[in-house]
């Protein structure tokens, strides 16, 4: 955008009327279509800018484009993700794309491909495929037109160690499989009588020493020790904290 600068525009570069009156007369401003352009230009690339198609039959689109730069924090960088508290992934905010995993076209989201080459992690579609580990990862897609986003439905966010304290050494965008610290323990003594004891699970055995078996006349009891956590504590199919589930989406153009 600039001021009107032309010789019929006020100093300032703005519209006037006009005055006939005035000595000397001053002359209504023209207008140009250099102005028209000017502003046809600006408004299409705010629109389009939003992420919107440009449609004549629309006469609102300023207002929504405005309105949606504003919804997805309109300033923020490509690459950057965005949680949304929505109960899916469809209908994006403005400029953002799923982090669902799709195949998508490198021209098109050009600022985002060169954002994952640049500052990001980009493994082969087979990698990608063939490791869970490497999900959170980009792809290089078809390896000319496509790439792949990263796929983080389901799995909680933890920042990179970068060689600080924790979980030192992993690398960025990668996943790690859930995991707890090891729980030992032992009861000790047990005595067996003419068997040999059988373990599973967490559970093992050892011999310690070997003794005088019990009166064959006499019946003894025999027991079977069983560990579940799930007498005492909720259980499931992983381990995990309490947490509220939101859809994630990444931003791949900037505003400008």
């Amino acid at each position: 955008m600039q001021y009107y600068f032309d010789e019929t525009a006020t100093a300032g570069g703005l519209f006037t009327d006009g005055d006939d009156t005035a000595v000397p007369r001053v002359p209504r401003t023209l207008l140009r279509s250099s102005v028209m352009n000017m502003l046809l230009t600006e408004l299409c690339n705010l629109v389009e800018g939003a992420g919107l198609t440009l449609d004549a039959e629309q006469l609102d689109q300023v207002y929504k484009s405005i309105v949606a730069l504003i919804n997805s924090g309109g300033g923020g960088r490509v690459g950057e993700i965005i949680t949304m508290a929505k109960s899916g992934l469809s209908d994006p905010p403005a400029l953002c794309l799923p982090l669902d995993g799709p195949l998508v076209n490198r021209v098109a989201y050009a600022e985002l491909w060169e954002f994952a080459q640049t500052e990001s992690r980009v493994v082969s579609d087979s990698a990608w495929y063939g490791s869970l580990a490497n999900r959170p990862s980009f792809s290089s897609g078809n390896g000319s037109t496509t790439f792949r986003l990263p796929d983080v439905r389901g799995l909680f966010s933890r920042w990179w160690g970068g060689g600080g304290t924790w979980d030192s050494g992993r690398m960025a965008m990668t996943m790690q499989e859930d995991a707890i610290r090891n729980i030992v323990g032992s009861i000790a003594p047990l005595t067996v009588y003419n068997n040999t004891p059988t373990t599973s699970g967490a559970f093992t055995h050892t011999q310690h020493s070997v003794s005088q078996g019990f009166d064959l006349s006499v019946q003894d009891a025999r027991y079977q020790l069983d560990f579940d956590a799930s007498n005492t504590v909720p259980t499931a199919s992983e381990n995990r904290s309490v947490n509220a589930a939101f859809p994630a989406f990444i931003r791949y153009r900037s505003v400008a």
